[in-house]
């Protein structure tokens, strides 16, 4: 999942998604398990805790465009609304879908992975710690998702966000890592446009109301 600086994304190449390709947003492991005939890709995810997600990729037109839709009656999984766009961006050694709100901003991020959820979720593990420790490296090499940022305090990724958004010439990891720390600190604030209810009082970061205080 460790990821070099890129170019921009304008040059990026884009691909359509496979059949049986796995992608891990850093809790939930979504496999691919249809494709119709217009393109429409249906993935079902699945987490540690017995968690399960359904979602559909509708093709847009442009090879590696999709609009996110509901496969079921169940809310978006993801920070954004159902018919939000996604891109499935694809460099060397890294592929992953962007999906975005409708600002067209970067809010999630899930990377192709050939791992199974067990050795996904020691990844992740690993890179919650190392963003822990070093947020700035972190965003400066790997290529974030929002479960890293759930445990970090609001100030640290203020700060983050704020030097990221000062670069001049920010890499393609940059750029959408700052994104996806903007997204955080709009979520804290309430100003996320949709998914990740916190039912019983939990904080927006996933605490419990002890923690919280």
């Amino acid at each position: 999942m460790v990821v070099v600086c890129l170019c921009a994304v304008g040059v990026l190449q884009a691909q359509t998604i496979r059949q049986g390709q796995q992608f891990f947003d850093g809790v939930a492991l979504y496999v691919v398990y249809g494709i119709s005939q217009n393109g429409t890709v249906k993935m079902m995810g699945s987490d540690s805790w017995g968690g399960v997600y359904e979602l559909a990729l509708e093709a847009k037109g442009a090879p590696g465009r999709y609009v996110l839709k509901a496969a079921n009656a169940a809310p978006s999984p993801f920070r954004c609304l159902w018919g939000s766009e996604v891109e499935y961006i694809r460099q060397e050694g890294m592929n992953f879908l962007a999906v975005k709100d409708g600002k067209g901003r970067v809010v999630e991020t899930l990377v192709l992975t050939p791992d199974n959820l067990i050795d996904c979720s020691v990844q992740q593990e690993q890179m919650e710690r190392d963003a822990a420790a070093d947020l700035a490296s972190a965003c400066n090499d790997m290529l974030l998702n929002t479960h890293m940022l759930m445990p970090l305090d609001l100030e640290p990724i203020k700060q983050e966000a704020a030097r990221l958004g000062k670069l001049s010439r920010p890499s393609i990891i940059q750029r959408i890592n700052v994104q996806l720390l903007n997204s955080e600190i709009d979520y804290r604030n309430g100003q996320a446009e949709g998914g990740y209810d916190n039912p019983d009082g939990l904080g927006a970061d996933g605490r419990g109301e002890d923690e919280v205080d």
